[in-house]
This record gives structure tokens, C-alpha cells and sequence, in this order.
């Protein structure tokens, strides 16, 4: 580390919209469940927020420009979309990049991601942009995210087959910290345009909850949600959940 950086080989998350991902509320808590009765890994604001920061191999270079100011590079294994296929090919690693800088407790960032995509159809780019950030004051604290995506749609995982589908994810999260006991309350939107075989989706959660620290290693929460998916303008997925 010292003056030089950080640099790691190996495979874990991505770098963008990792500071998104951050959330205080399905950090600790349960967040997009996929669907009504489902019982798999729950996804936070993944799709209704932000997009999903890939697990994968990776080179990453973190490094920073005083103390108010870090950066991360990196170099990703691409993802290819709808699977390995001979008709595409990826030429080239997925590059990710995002600053942050920090203002006292506040603080903001910014992101992007890019990757080539070399098909018999069309050769395309999947990419993204983002920006953020939390401000903190005393116990109060805002966070507001907006990101930007081609070739990602309103599910917030790349690697789909979503050619030229242009698609936003967005949330506002407040929280009050009360000693012990968070309270807060967030909610997201991801959506895509329609474009060839994908549809126009729009895909929102809204949750409550309160988190409690009751020693180092235990944590109680309580949440409750609202989740909906408009495909078309017509509601194909929606649910509450406590």
C-alpha cells in the first residue's frame, strides 16, 4: 500500500457502482426478493437502484490523491451476453473506473464501466455511467444515486443478451441514527426502453426499516417493502413483504 497504491489479482466484486451498493438499508437487510415466494440470495436495490457489481476475476489498482481523494482502476474477465456463443466474442476485458472523493462526512463519487462486444449481429458496447453521493449530518444522513446504462436493462445484471437497450437505476435512501438503533427508509427505480425483443420495464421498491446493534457480532432488523414490475405498462410482478 504506503505511497503506492494497492494492487489486486484475483476474483471478486467489481468496482462500479460499488459505493451505490452501499446502502444502509439491504446492506444489513433483504431488499428486491425477485418475485413473490421466492427463496434465493436477495438482491438489496439490485435493479430497482443500482446495477449488480459482477464477481469475477479481475487486476485492480486502487490509489489516491490525497486524503480526500481515492480512485480504483480495473481490468474484468468480460461477461458474454446470453452465454458463450461462436457468433460472439468478447476481444477485450471489461474496464471499470470510480472516484470518490470525501468532503468531512460527506461524501460523493463517480463511475463508469465499458465493455466491447463483438457479435455476427452487431458488434456493441455495454456501458455505464454513474454518480452519487451521502451527506451526513449529525444523526441524519441522505444518500442519493443515478446511473446510466447501454446494453444493462432494468434487471441490473449485465451479461443478459440486451443489445442497445438503454435502461436508468436510481434511489434516495434517509436514515436517523438513533444511538444504537438506525431507522430509515429508501426507495428505487430501474427501468429500461423498449428496444427490438426487449420491452419497456419499470421495476420499483420502496422499503421501511429500523437496524439494531445489539453487541459486535448481533444485529436485529425490521423491514417492510413494496415492490412492483411494469412490463409494457401492464403489472406483471408485485408483492409486499415484512
Amino acid at each position: 500500500m504506503g505511497g503506492f497504491g494497492q494492487l489486486n489479482i484475483g476474483k471478486g466484486f467489481g468496482i462500479f457502482n460499488s459505493n451505490a451498493i452501499g446502502d444502509v438499508g439491504s446492506g444489513k437487510g433483504v431488499g428486491a426478493l425477485g418475485g413473490a415466494d421466492v427463496s434465493s440470495a436477495t438482491g438489496g436495490h439490485i435493479g430497482t437502484g443500482y446495477v449488480y457489481s459482477n464477481f469475477s476475476p479481475r487486476i485492480m489498482y486502487t490509489g489516491s490523491g490525497g486524503e480526500s481523494l481515492s480512485y480504483k482502476v480495473g481490468i474484468f474477465d468480460p461477461v458474454e451476453p446470453g452465454g458463450a456463443s461462436p457468433n460472439t466474442e468478447t476481444p477485450l476485458p471489461r474496464f471499470e473506473g470510480q472516484v470518490t472523493m470525501m468532503f468531512g462526512t460527506h461524501k460523493a463519487w463517480a463511475g463508469f464501466m465499458h465493455q466491447q462486444v463483438d457479435s455476427t449481429v452487431e458488434d456493441y458496447t455495454i456501458q455505464a455511467f454513474d454518480v452519487g453521493g451521502h451527506v451526513q449530518a449529525g444523526p441524519f444522513g441522505l444518500t442519493l444515486a443515478y446511473t446510466i446504462t447501454d446494453g444493462v436493462g432494468a434487471d441490473g445484471v449485465y451479461g443478459d443478451n440486451q443489445m442497445n437497450v438503454e435502461g436508468t437505476q436510481a434511489y434516495v435512501e434517509t436514515t436517523f441514527n438513533a444511538g444504537k438503533v438506525t431507522y430509515g427508509a429508501s426507495y428505487g427505480i430501474g427501468d429500461q426502453d423498449e428496444e427490438g425483443a426487449n420491452p419497456e420495464i419499470e421495476n420499483t421498491l420502496a422499503m421501511v426499516f429500523a437496524h439494531k446493534k445489539l453487541n459486535d457480532n448481533l444485529h436485529v432488523m425490521f423491514e417492510a417493502q413494496s415492490y412492483k414490475t411494469d412490463t409494457a405498462g401492464t403489472t406483471t410482478t408485485e408483492y409486499n413483504a415484512f
